[in-house]
């Protein structure tokens, strides 16, 4: 007498379909694997073609197209023209909206480094007060450009680039090193006055 071959039950089913149609991966061994299910590939194959699994669409694929459409949109305007969308949405139209962007950015970043040399910062506490208001409402509104924009929106998978966190860590200790010397520099000016006086230092 054969064995009766191993079923799933259709919460079971609802299950590996759930997992395999948010999951980034085609085939169904590794569906298998992972769940340790008591049937083949081929078996879980057949079931998926029966009831229609499809994978989701990635956000990744979602944010990419509605980007394209606020580009043809954004494009349009600034020619002063309907809505082309085959024209302005290439990729060649994406990366000239965006490095428009990234060039503002960079000599937003130039300018306040003309306005609040490291010298100044360095030599008057509240040049170095007005520096960091300054670069921290730079760095915010920057922020909130480049989420707009998506040009945060690759990341390495294998999450080695540096987190929010991270720079911002490294800012702020950036900035408390520029209060350091900006007091460092202070006192020191101010003995050379004492001394320039005719007073001791302590």
């Amino acid at each position: 007498m054969m064995a009766a071959k191993p079923k799933l039950t259709p919460q079971q089913w609802l299950e590996c379909r759930h997992r395999w149609e948010a999951g980034h991966r085609d085939g169904y061994q590794w569906l298998v694997d992972e769940m340790n299910l008591p049937v083949s590939g081929e078996s879980v194959r057949q079931r998926a073609k029966k009831d229609g699994w499809k994978k989701a669409s990635s956000l990744k694929s979602i944010v990419s197209r509605a980007h394209s459409k606020a580009d043809a949109k954004l494009a349009g305007k600034l020619a002063g023209t309907s809505m082309v969308f085959e024209a302005c949405s290439s990729t060649e139209s994406a990366v000239d909206l965006r490095s428009d962007v990234i060039e503002t950015h960079r000599s937003e970043w130039n300018e306040h480094r003309e306005i609040f040399p490291l010298s100044s910062i360095a030599e008057e506490l509240e040049q170095g007060r007005a520096a960091k208001i300054s670069a921290e409402m730079l760095k915010i509104r920057q922020e909130g450009e480049r989420k707009a924009w998506g040009l945060d929106a690759l990341v390495q998978e294998d999450n080695s680039a540096i987190s929010q966190d991270d720079l911002d860590e490294i800012y702020n200790a950036g900035m408390k090193r520029v209060e350091e010397v900006s007091r460092l520099a202070q006192k020191q000016y101010a003995e050379l006055n004492a001394v320039d006086d005719g007073e001791a230092p302590d």
